[in-house]
């Protein structure tokens, strides 16, 4: 957010789309040359980003919910949000009691 535009690094897969499939990237590094680069980039749905993003919080209404702080929103049927916080809550159990 801090950094405006990012490119992503011309070595890497995804510099070599012409369209990403996915709406969102996750990355490994950031680098700052004459502009910021991403590097090892990887496409990600918005399914994958509710499940294993940042902390997922229920918005202002029943058909939203946010992360980062209401900086990420996603709008969907009240029913499929409510899914996805209790598949959340599962997923981050199992992960925990894993660790």
């Amino acid at each position: 957010m801090e950094d405006g535009q990012v490119l992503l690094y011309s070595n890497s897969v995804n510099a070599r789309e012409t369209k990403i499939p996915y709406p969102w990237l996750v990355f490994n590094e950031k680098i700052k040359v004459n502009s910021v680069f991403l590097r090892d980039s990887t496409a990600v749905s918005d399914s994958v980003l509710l499940l294993f993003g940042g902390s997922l919080s229920k918005g202002d209404a029943d058909n939203h919910l946010k992360m980062l702080g209401g900086y990420l929103e996603f709008f969907m049927e009240p029913t499929v949000a409510d899914m996805y916080q209790s598949i959340r809550r599962e997923l981050d159990d199992f992960i925990q009691s894993k660790v």
